[in-house]
Order: structure tokens, then sequence, then C-alpha cells
């Protein structure tokens, strides 16, 4: 069984998890296996299927973890309220140019 599967948007974020999980000694963490695929439908594909995409590889039985990464802008619910539980990190970082450090995680 793998580590972790990640269902990304486009191949810069694909790339940009590459580089940071083959870092793993730099990190001074043990090596993790690990899986990246790319929706072909891009943000909103992998907001609206992603899910349905781990299902389709038989994620629960391969994997021990499973992210998806999308931008909120590009998914399709630019305009949707973000969910309440984001407002705990949006008000508690702030970067010192006062913009929100995270958002809708």
């Amino acid at each position: 069984m793998k580590d972790l599967v990640v269902v990304v948007p486009d191949s810069n974020t694909e790339q940009t998890l590459y580089g940071l999980l083959e870092r793993h000694k730099a990190l001074q963490i043990r090596r993790i296996e690990y899986r990246i695929l790319v929706h072909p439908e891009r943000d909103p594909g992998v907001l609206q299927r992603g899910a349905s995409l781990l299902a389709e590889i038989d994620a629960l039985n391969a994997f021990r973890y499973a992210l998806l990464i999308f931008d909120r802008e590009g998914c399709g619910r630019e305009c949707s309220p973000l969910p309440s539980w984001s407002n705990r990190y949006n008000n508690s970082s702030t970067r010192a140019d006062g913009k929100d450090a995270l958002q809708w995680l």
C-alpha cells in the first residue's frame, strides 16, 4: 500500500508536488510513496469528479491518504461563499502585506 495519491488540475501543480515530495531528505521526513494524477478537466474536474477518479483506481485500498488540490479561482465556484471552517484560517493567518496566507484549504 502506497502512502499518498494526489489529484491535481495541471502539470504545473504536478511538477511542484514532485519537487516537494522528492525532497524528503531536505525536509527531514521519511520517503513518501505516492502517485500524482492530473485531472483532464483541470480545476472543475478535480472539484466535481476527483472523488470518482479516486474510486476508479480503487484508492481506498491502494493508498493510505488521498488529497485533491485545485484553485478556488477556476473551479467554477468562485462566487460561492467559503466554507464556514475556512474562516478560522483566514482570520488568523495574514501575511506581512495584509493578504490572507491561507484560503479555502
